[in-house]
């Protein structure tokens, strides 16, 4: 095996060991909390030594900022995709809201860590290099939803009046709200005095979310009605 490719392996290998520590300090996080997350029980949960973890992150703060990253990434292409099949801006947010559930849905643990980062916010250091990757594929995603907005605005189909980016956070953090009831649908159904089924409980909110963002129909082209 030449050089080049010993290197090449050896790259794989640590990005692939990487790749294992940080879904392991993701599991840790889930499973038992922040307050759980030291680097000591990241170690015991990957199966490495401790010295062998700070060979890939210095701090507990790095590792909490390369699991928000990782799930950002992951998100990207499928933002992409979603955008690519809608043709107005309006079926791009319909496509962005139902790829985010779906992302959502085929990684729960992802949605417990971020909502867990947002609680517990003092253990995300901003100074981080993670972090300020992370920040940048999160202005890419959001970005792209800012696009969807304006797309529609261009083409009739989303209000003008509404404020792209105030509308993207909004789309963004009341859809988080909605999808916690289905994330924990088990145990809502246990406790509420009014359980419903989850799946209906998001399909409206994605429903009720582009009724109240939709142009009238004297604003949309006729091209596109």
């Amino acid at each position: 095996m030449s050089k080049s490719a010993n290197k090449e392996s050896r790259e794989l290998e640590r990005e692939a060991k990487r790749d294992a520590i940080l879904k392991a300090a993701q599991r840790v996080a889930v499973e038992h909390g922040f307050h759980a997350l030291s680097m000591s029980a990241i170690a015991r949960e990957a199966g490495v030594s401790k010295a062998a973890l700070y060979l890939y992150f210095d701090s507990r703060a790095a590792l909490v900022a390369g699991i928000l990253l990782r799930s950002a990434t992951h998100m990207t292409p499928l933002l992409r995709d979603a955008l690519s099949g809608a043709g107005s801006g309006i079926e791009a947010i319909r496509a962005l809201l139902e790829a985010h559930v779906g992302f959502y849905e085929a990684h729960p643990q992802h949605f417990a860590f971020m909502l867990a980062s947002l609680l517990h916010r003092r253990h995300v250091a901003t100074d981080e290099q993670a972090f300020a990757e992370f920040r940048a594929k999160l202005g890419e995603n959001i970005g792209l939803v800012t696009q969807a907005i304006e797309r529609g605005k261009l083409d009739g189909t989303i209000r003008k009046d509404l404020d792209t980016r105030v509308l993207a956070k909004h789309l963004w953090s009341s859809l988080l709200g909605v999808f916690l009831m289905h994330y924990d649908c088990a145990e809502d159904c246990h406790r509420s005095p009014l359980p419903v089924n989850s799946h209906d409980l998001v399909a409206t909110h994605i429903e009720l979310e582009l009724l109240a963002i939709r142009a009238t129909a004297s604003e949309v082209p006729e091209r596109i009605r």
